[in-house]
């Protein structure tokens, strides 16, 4: 059964390409004999040369075969030989589409031309039209470009999302006392940029509620408190700098101090060292 698909396959291709009208000659029974033939070079044999008969099974022989070379020749003279005959444009169409994996200019050229396709249109401009730009400015959608906006004439930074405000404190930007205890109160990580400068200065604002009135003072390392003590000597004075200070010094929690002796030690050093830099008011400590 397998053997003979192809054949059945040929022999639906050939009646779907015949024309209406046959002549005798090309009744089912020659299709058939013709699709179902093990050599079809013998079964054209049959056919009268000159006839455009001949030429129509030459040219699908040839065409399914892929001989190229046989198939330009023949098409060739069955034009020459019918000029006015319409049997031969589907061979035309049909091989345009099987030289597209070899060619495909040539058969986009071959469909535009047989179906008079163009391309050339241009959108009409009306008389005085203003010509708008086909690009952005890159310097007016930049971060910086955005991040100048959102912020001019303003005193809030509501127009920033908490992520934005990373890179607006590194951009260099100067925040009003306003706007500083709003970056502070929005804050919730140690790292970020300028965070000890932003909290001294903001210690240096007359309405500041001190140490320990904004969320993000908890969460200050301990190098960042050794920075605010040097320069803010007040804040030993400061029981919540000072109770912070001595957490910051505990070692990690992977640590057991009941089972370490040399690191306990150095804990309870630690602690005596600073408490004893503390005023009288610590002596508890």
């Amino acid at each position: 059964m397998k053997a003979l698909l192809p054949s059945l396959v040929l022999f639906l291709q050939t009646a779907l390409l015949m024309p209406p009208r046959a002549s005798a000659q090309n009744e089912i029974g020659y299709v058939e004999r013709f699709a179902l033939a093990g050599d079809r070079d013998s079964i054209l044999q049959e056919l009268i040369p000159g006839a455009e008969d001949y030429y129509y099974f030459h040219a699908l022989h040839f065409q399914v075969q892929g001989r190229c070379a046989e198939f330009d020749a023949i098409l060739e003279q069955w034009r020459k030989r019918f000029p006015d005959s319409g049997r031969f444009k589907p061979f035309e169409d049909r091989q345009a589409l099987i030289d597209y994996s070899s060619d495909p200019a040539k058969t986009l050229d071959y469909l535009k031309r047989e179906l008079g396709l163009s391309f050339d249109h241009q959108r009409e401009q009306k008389p005085g039209e203003r010509a708008l730009p086909s690009r952005l400015d890159p310097a007016e959608v930049s971060r910086e470009a955005f991040l100048r906006r959102a912020t001019a004439g303003r005193e809030d930074l509501g127009q920033l999302e908490d992520s934005a405000l990373n890179p607006y404190l590194r951009s260099g930007a100067q925040l009003s006392p306003a706007q500083l205890r709003e970056v502070l109160q929005r804050v919730s990580r140690p790292g970020f940029p300028r965070l000890t400068e932003l909290v001294l200065a903001e210690l240096a604002l007359p309405e500041s509620g001190g140490f320990g009135s904004l969320p993000i003072h908890q969460a200050l390392l301990r190098d960042q408190l050794d920075a605010l003590a040097e320069s803010r000597l007040d804040l030993l004075a400061n029981p919540s700098f000072v109770h912070l200070f001595l957490s910051r010094l505990a070692p990690n929690d992977d640590v057991a101090l009941s089972s370490s002796p040399a690191i306990r030690l150095a804990y309870f050093e630690a602690l005596h060292a600073f408490t004893a830099t503390l005023q009288p008011s610590f002596n508890l400590l």
